[in-house]
């Protein structure tokens, strides 16, 4: 069964021509891709098990928003130091304000 759909778009929401699938069963992606090379609208489309092309996400690293733009490194160094060996903190502002990337010496 499928979980979700994605079809990725340009800045213009037009479809740019591909999409992802989740499905909620891994047997389901090995089904989907023998619909590789089925036409669609006249066109091949291809079926193929998504591979990311780098890890989608850092194992000892947090993401944090909604604080104060003067939040200090040590502010959220502190914060945060109770749930276990801060090794770094990285502050910057984002399109929703100031975010931080707050990275711990051992994975949880």
């Amino acid at each position: 069964a499928i979980e979700d759909i994605r079809v990725v778009r340009d800045f213009l929401k037009r479809s740019k021509g591909y999409a992802y699938i989740d499905f909620k069963a891994a047997e389901a992606v090995q089904e989907a891709e023998k619909l590789d090379g089925t036409m669609i609208h006249g066109r091949a489309c291809k079926a193929k098990q998504s591979k990311p092309t780098q890890t989608l996400y850092e194992p000892r690293t947090v993401f944090v928003r909604g604080f104060v733009a003067d939040t200090t490194v040590e502010d959220i160094r502190r914060l945060f130091e109770p749930c276990g060996k801060v090794a770094d903190v990285r502050l910057g502002t984002g399109k929703k304000g100031p975010q931080a990337y707050v990275e711990f010496a051992e994975e949880a």
